[in-house]
């Protein structure tokens, strides 16, 4: 989708449904930066595209599109068993966004810029670039003030995004950028290392989180990639692709690598005392005992109240 394409738009509907596009593509851009910059270019372009409704009705996967719409009637369902009205409703509001997926769809069913997903995913692109310099600033402000090596990894370098989300968004980017170089798609030669350099600086980004979440799909990412990669390469450049690849993760695992041993070691601890069925007795510490007690405590009443409590 081009700027260019302005003139394709011959009608007040076509013309809305242009700029809404562009409003959303700012919202995906702001997306892994900060999430307060996500609201007000979502909101224009759902705007902007809610004239372009009625065309629901000629999407293909209208069924999948509903999904959303019935996990959102499942939560207001889910008030019948709650006492805590406030909260409920709050959740309700925050959810509110799942409603309008089908017609932020309908409003990209039109003549002007069919794929957008390509668009997006460059939009989001561009986000994570300022995010990773901003995460480097942030990282070094840190390491100014006290030193530590902790300062680039986890929330001290992703201050703005939960890290687990940052790292994530990079997964996302990585299948998408580099399933498209894989599976060989026309681009010259300078996007090529483009988006192989890029590649590369999202799976240090990555590794220097230390979000387990984030590791763990970083692992699957690269299991996809590289098991599509070698089926086109020769025995040579696969070894040279393996050995690149690890060569780019022990740059931040020599940085992170005390931090993310430390938090392998806490998980660990954690299930351990988990089967041992001490499980609730680590409710503070680290966000892994947290979570493991949530799950606990659901799994205990989900036995009690199939059906609610």
């Amino acid at each position: 989708m081009q700027l260019s394409n302005w003139h394709k738009a011959t009608t007040w509907r076509e013309r809305s449904a242009f700029l809404g596009r562009w409003a959303l593509l700012l919202a995906f851009a702001a997306l892994p930066i900060k999430g307060e910059l996500v609201p007000l270019p979502l909101v224009i372009g759902i705007v902007l595209l809610l004239p372009q409704a009625p065309a629901f009705g000629r999407l293909q996967a209208k069924g999948l599109l509903l999904l959303p719409m019935a996990y959102y009637l499942l939560h207001v369902l889910g008030m019948a068993w709650s006492t805590d009205v406030a909260f409920g409703l709050f959740d309700l509001q925050v959810k509110l966004s799942l409603l309008l997926l089908p017609l932020v769809a309908a409003g990209l069913v039109t003549v002007i810029g069919e794929d957008m997903l390509r668009p997006a995913m460059a939009a989001f692109s561009i986000g994570l670039l300022v995010a990773m310099v901003l995460s480097v600033h942030a990282g070094i402000a840190c390491y100014l003030d006290t030193g530590g090596r902790d300062c680039f990894t986890q929330s001290n370098f992703s201050a703005y995004i939960h890290p687990s989300y940052t790292a994530w968004y990079a997964c996302w980017a990585m299948a998408y950028w580099g399933l498209r170089l894989v599976d060989g798609g026309p681009m010259g030669a300078r996007w090529r290392a483009g988006l192989i350099a890029f590649l590369l600086l999202l799976t240090a980004y990555i590794v220097m989180i230390t979000s387990k979440s984030g590791l763990i799909g970083l692992a699957l990412v690269l299991v996809i990639l590289l098991a599509r990669a070698m089926r086109t390469m020769r025995a040579a450049a696969r070894l040279k692709l393996v050995g690149l690849v690890l060569a780019v993760m022990a740059v931040p695992l020599a940085v992170t690598g005390p931090v993310l041993w430390g938090r392998l070691q806490e998980t660990a601890g954690a299930l351990h005392r988990l089967a041992a069925g001490g499980g609730h007795a680590a409710a503070v510490g680290s966000s892994t005992n947290e979570r493991i007690v949530a799950w606990e405590c659901s799994a205990s009443h989900l036995a009690d109240s199939p059906w609610g409590a």
